[in-house]
């Protein structure tokens, strides 16, 4: 599992992709078992969840599933501050590049707690 993975390392981790995969399936949910996805916990959200565009140069609003397939995950050493969706005026590809912004201040320090339980 991530977690296992995870914990032979001393810093924290970072572990992202595109899953091709939604929030509410398998792959996702076993990795959200043991490590947080930075959309959910950044204290700033920009952009909308949905990442795929299928290089659509059009008006998004109505077009697709407005889930992310695209994820970026940290463990509980790493906090997420920022999360960001980006938009450009050029596709150059058929999904959107997303950011993260994390602290790695706390780096090393382990917690059993989810991050949104930590202050």
């Amino acid at each position: 599992t991530p977690s296992s993975l995870a914990n032979n390392f001393v810093c924290g981790v970072v572990f992202m992709g595109d899953f091709n995969c939604y929030i509410f399936e398998a792959p996702y949910q076993i990795v959200a078992e043991s490590m947080f996805d930075t959309y959910y916990l950044a204290v700033d959200q920009i952009g909308p969840l949905r990442t795929f565009n299928a290089f659509y140069e059009g008006e998004l609003e109505n077009y697709a599933c407005g889930y992310a397939i695209d994820h970026i995950f940290i463990d509980s050493r790493v906090r997420g501050t920022k999360h960001e969706t980006v938009f450009t005026n050029t596709i150059a590809s058929d999904h959107y590049p997303i950011f993260v912004e994390i602290d790695l201040s706390t780096a090393g320090e382990i917690s059993s707690k989810p991050m949104s339980d930590c202050d």
